[in-house]
C-alpha cells in the first residue's frame, strides 16, 4: 500500500530586501547637500579676538547640530529596525509554534526507529562474530585433541598413528566458509605432523636399542673383568696355598691333609701304611725340618 506523502509548505515569498530604495528610507542626497551647505555657511574661523571666538562657537554649535541631528536620525532609524526587527521574530515564533512540537513528536518517531535498526545491526554483528568464534574455537579445539593424541604415542604404539591419521581423514563439519581452514589442517597432519611424530618414534626406538646393546656390552664386560679378577685372585690364592703346602712339614702336611678328609689324624697314622711313615716320622724328624728348612731357604 503506498503511502500518501505529506504535502511540502510552498516558498514563503517575502519582501526582499535588496529591493529596498535606501534614499526612500534616509533621503541621503538631500542630508549629504544640508551637510555641505552647513560646511559653506559656517567656514573655519582663525580666534583672533573675542569677536572671533564668539563667531567661531556659533559656527561651531551649527556644524555640531547638524552633524548630531544625522545620528539622531540615525538612533532614530535603528530603534524602528529594532522594533521591526522584534516583530519579525515574534511573528516568526508564532508561525514555528505551529508545526515544531508536530516536527518534535515525528523527529522522536524516527529516533526511535534508526535506534532500534542499529541494535539489529549490532545484534547483527554480533551474531555473525559469535558465529565466526564458533568456528575458530571448534577448530581450535579439535587441533588441539589431535596434537594431544599424536603426542601421547610412545614407543611401541605405532598403529596408534594409523587410527588417529584415519580420525583426521575421517574428520568432517559444518565449519562453513572456514572448512578450507579444516582441510588445510587436515592435510598438515597428513603430511606433516603424523609423519615427524614417526620418525622421532623411529629415531627413539634406534636410541633405545643402541643404549641397551651399550649397556648389555657394559654388562658383558664389568662380568669378564670381574671373572678375570676372580680368576686372578683364585690362581694367586692356589700358588700360595701349593708354595704354604710346600714349605709344610710332612706331619703338618699329612695333619691338614687328614682334617681336610675329616679324619681323625692319631687314628689315621695308627692304620696300615700310615704307621709306618709315623714311625719313621719320629725318629727323622729331626733331618726332616732340617730338610725343610733348606728347601724353604732355597724358595
Amino acid at each position: 500500500m503506498t503511502k500518501k506523502q505529506g504535502t511540502l509548505p510552498s516558498k514563503i515569498k517575502v519582501f526582499d530586501i535588496k529591493t529596498l530604495d535606501y534614499n526612500k528610507v534616509i533621503p541621503i542626497d538631500e542630508l549629504r547637500k544640508n551637510q555641505l551647505q552647513l560646511i559653506k555657511e559656517n567656514p573655519f574661523i582663525e580666534i583672533k579676538d573675542n569677536k572671533t571666538y564668539t563667531l567661531a562657537k556659533i559656527y561651531r554649535t551649527s556644524l555640531r547640530k547638524g552633524r548630531t541631528g544625522i545620528l539622531g536620525g540615525e538612533r532614530r532609524l535603528a530603534s524602528q529596525i529594532r522594533r521591526f526587527r522584534q516583530f519579525i521574530g515574534d511573528q516568526v515564533k508564532e508561525l514555528v509554534d505551529i508545526t515544531e512540537s508536530a516536527e518534535t513528536k515525528q523527529q522522536e518517531e524516527i529516533t526511535r526507529w534508526e535506534k532500534k535498526k542499529e541494535e539489529l545491526k549490532l545484534e547483527k554483528e554480533r551474531l555473525e562474530a559469535e558465529r565466526i568464534q564458533r568456528h575458530q574455537d571448534n577448530l581450535s579445539v579439535w587441533e588441539k585433541g589431535i596434537k594431544e593424541e599424536i603426542d601421547s604415542v610412545i614407543d611401541g604404539q605405532e598403529m596408534k598413528l594409523d587410527e588417529i591419521l584415519a580420525k583426521v581423514l575421517n574428520t568432517t563439519g559444518n565449519y562453513e566458509e572456514f572448512i578450507a581452514i579444516l582441510l588445510e589442517k587436515k592435510d598438515w597432519f597428513t603430511t606433516v605432523y603424523i609423519p615427524q611424530k614417526r620418525e622421532a618414534l623411529r629415531l627413539e626406538a634406534e636410541r633405545v636399542k643402541l643404549e641397551e646393546e651399550q649397556a648389555e656390552l657394559a654388562k658383558k664386560q664389568e662380568a669378564q673383568r670381574v671373572k678375570e679378577e676372580v680368576d686372578a685372585r683364585l690362581k694367586s690364592e692356589e700358588l700360595a696355598e701349593k708354595k704354604r703346602v710346600r714349605l709344610l712339614p710332612d706331619k703338618e702336611r699329612l695333619i691338614e691333609t687328614f682334617e681336610l678328609l675329616n679324619l681323625p689324624v692319631i687314628e689315621k697314622f695308627k692304620q696300615n701304611e700310615a704307621q709306618k711313615i709315623y714311625s719313621d716320622f719320629t725318629k727323622d724328624f729331626a733331618k726332616l725340618k732340617k730338610k725343610y728348612a733348606e728347601m724353604a731357604a732355597n724358595l
